[in-house]
C-alpha cells in the first residue's frame, strides 16, 4: 500500500539518520517501553527486502519504522544494508499495533512506503516481512502568462496529463500560474490549455503541443513553461521497469505501416505497447498490445492520413505491469 504521509523537515531526518548510525542495536533488539510483566508483553521482528530497488535510489537512503497503539508511538531508523533493513523491538505491550515503514532518500523524501497492522502476543515474537511500494510523485507546472502578448487575456488555465486527467492552474503570490498533479511513477504526456473567462471550448485561447515527462517515486518534477522557448525539466529519472525497446523501424507497405523493433532481453517482459500519433498537436495514443513473443505490428492502411508525418514509440511491460520508458521516436512521412 502506497503512503501519502507528511514528510518531516530535512533537518529532523538528518538527525534521525545520525542517531541510527550511533545505535548499533538501532535495527536490533531494543527495549521499546518500560519493563512489564512477561504476560503483558511480546516482541516484534520486521524486515523489508529492497533488492528490487535500484542502487542509485538506495544511495544514502534509510528506512524509518513507526508503530502505534493508541497514544503510544515508537519510531526507529535503520540504514539500508545489502538491499534490506530489519528491526527487532522487545517488551511491547500485547495487542494490535499499526505499522508504517518508509524509505527516505538522501534528501529526506519518502520514495517507497508500506503500512498495515500486526498483533503482538504474550511471550512471543511476531515476525513480519514488508513489501515497500513506490510513492506517487508530483508534476508541477509554473508559467507567467504575461510573457507573451497573446496570452495576456488568460483568465483560466489547465494542466492536461495523459494518462491522469487534468489540474487547474491558479495564481501564486508572485502572479505566476501554478498547477500540479499527483501521479504514479512512469512516463506521461502533458500539455497546457489557456482560456478566457471560463473553461468553455469557445473560450480556449491556446493549447500547447504535448510533451513527455518522467515521474520518479516520491519526487516532484518542476516544469517552467515559457512561450516560444519550450520547457525545462528539473529532475532526472530512475526506473525499475524493463529497458525501453530499441531498433524501432517503420516500413510503409500496401497493407499499412509495418512497425518492428528489437526484443528486450529481460525474462519477465510480458508484452509490448505501440503508441502512434499523426500530428505534433496530438498526444501519443496506444494502438496495440503485442505479446512478448512478437516484435512487430501492422498498422492498417485505412487508418493512415495521407500527407501526415506519423510518429511511433514502443514500450515494454513486465509481468508486474510496470511499463518501460518509451523508445526513441521514429517518424515516417505518409
Amino acid at each position: 500500500m502506497i503512503l501519502s504521509g507528511v514528510i518531516p523537515a530535512k533537518a529532523r531526518w538528518a538527525l534521525l539518520v545520525i542517531l541510527a548510525a550511533f545505535l548499533a542495536a538501532g535495527c536490533g533488539a531494543v527495549n521499546s517501553l518500560p519493563q512489564a510483566g512477561q504476560e503483558h508483553s511480546g516482541s516484534l521482528h520486521i524486515s523489508a527486502d529492497m533488492s528490487a530497488i535500484s542502487a542509485m535510489e538506495l544511495s544514502e537512503a534509510a528506512v524509518e519504522l513507526t508503530i502505534r497503539k493508541n497514544k503510544s508511538v515508537i519510531t526507529r531508523v535503520c540504514p539500508v544494508v545489502g538491499g534490506s533493513a530489519s528491526f527487532h523491538l522487545e517488551n511491547l505491550l500485547i495487542g494490535t499495533w499499526s505499522i508504517t515503514m518508509e524509505l527516505r532518500d538522501g534528501d529526506g523524501d519518502v520514495t517507497y512506503a508500506a503500512s498495515g497492522a500486526i498483533d503482538i502476543l504474550p511471550n512471543e515474537t511476531t515476525s513480519v516481512s514488508v513489501t515497500l511500494q513506490p510513492k506517487k510523485g508530483v508534476l508541477e507546472v509554473r508559467l507567467d502568462p504575461t510573457q507573451h502578448g497573446q496570452l495576456t487575456a488568460t483568465g483560466k488555465a489547465r494542466l492536461n496529463v495523459n494518462p491522469g486527467g487534468y489540474a487547474t492552474l491558479a495564481p501564486d503570490e508572485d502572479g505566476m500560474l501554478v498547477g500540479e498533479k499527483e501521479l504514479a511513477p512512469g512516463d506521461y504526456d502533458y500539455s497546457l490549455s489557456f482560456y478566457g473567462e471560463s473553461f468553455l471550448v469557445g473560450e480556449l485561447i491556446y493549447e500547447t503541443p504535448w510533451q513527455t515527462v518522467a515521474i520518479r517515486p516520491g519526487k516532484r518534477v518542476v516544469v517552467f513553461w515559457e512561450p516560444g522557448a519550450g520547457t525545462a525539466l528539473i529532475e532526472g529519472s530512475v526506473d525499475n521497469p524493463p529497458p525501453a525497446p530499441e531498433g524501432v523501424v517503420l516500413q510503409l507497405t500496401a497493407e499499412g505501416l509495418l512497425i518492428s523493433w528489437d526484443p528486450v532481453a529481460e525474462p519477465d517482459v510480458s508484452l509490448y505497447r505501440v503508441y502512434l500519433r499523426q500530428s505534433i498537436f496530438d498526444k501519443f495514443a496506444e494502438v496495440a498490445e503485442i505479446e512478448a513473443q512478437e516484435t512487430s505490428y501492422l498498422y492498417p492502411a485505412n487508418k493512415l492520413e495521407s500527407g501526415s508525418s506519423v510518429e511511433v514509440v514502443v514500450t515494454a511491460v513486465d509481468a508486474a505491469g510496470q511499463e518501460s520508458k518509451r523508445s526513441a521516436v521514429v517518424t515516417e512521412q505518409i
